[in-house]
């Protein structure tokens, strides 16, 4: 794993609150980690401090849903995807892997997966 794909896998580690061995290069933002709504927003942030502002412009809406809303309160907070019973495979969202991200990182300019 490159020094980049560490940093994301840990930027979406957080932002999902799963642990980072189980996530890995192929693991897709929406459909096997189940980022969306504000966190989508809070990983695209954590992006833009690791590679650029230029993060921000990538097209997000093709790859998770950033409206998506979360249930819980200010003390706990509970994303949609803890409630799903498995990986959303039969998204209307293209996939969008952690290794692609890395690499987009890795080249300075957006490429389509």
């Amino acid at each position: 794993m490159t020094a980049v794909l560490e940093q994301v896998v840990a930027l979406a580690a957080k932002h999902s609150g799963l642990r980072p061995e189980k996530l890995g290069p192929r693991s897709a933002m929406y459909q096997d980690i189940g980022l969306g709504g504000n966190d989508v927003d809070l990983f695209i942030a954590a992006l833009a401090g690791l590679c650029g502002e230029q993060a921000r412009s990538w097209p997000w809406q093709r790859f998770t849903n950033r409206s998506e809303p979360h249930l819980g309160t200010a003390f706990v907070k509970v994303p949609l995807r803890m409630l799903r019973k498995r990986p959303d495979h039969g998204s209307r969202y293209e996939r969008l892997e952690l290794g692609h991200i890395a690499a987009v990182i890795e080249t300075g300019h957006w490429r389509d997966p």
